[in-house]
């Protein structure tokens, strides 16, 4: 994998640019369609880094560092999520 760094993380920058706006809705049929959604994604992310394009680190989350992307998600992900999780179950828990 030697000489991969840089192509690997310019596909990890487009992933996170392309995807970070899926949500979780719970267990359902739809999640199939979303980890498709994901594989398109990665395979995208990886054939825009080998011809050295990416989401640059103009453009929303994503920053010119994998690693601070990287973070950004996670901040994300770890905290917007909780009450996002709370809103899911509310709107799920009133379907009839």
């Amino acid at each position: 994998m030697v000489g991969y760094h840089e192509p690997i993380g310019m596909a990890i920058c487009s992933m996170i640019g392309d995807l970070s706006g899926i949500i979780c809705d719970g267990a359902s049929n739809s999640c199939a369609m979303k980890v498709s959604t994901s594989v398109s994604s990665g395979f995208k992310a990886v054939l825009m880094a080998l011809s050295q394009v990416r989401v640059t680190g103009k453009e929303g989350i994503v920053c010119d560092s994998v690693e601070t992307s990287i973070n950004n998600f996670g901040a994300i992900v770890s905290q917007s999520m909780k009450i996002i999780d709370t809103q899911i179950i509310d709107i799920m828990s009133h379907k009839t």
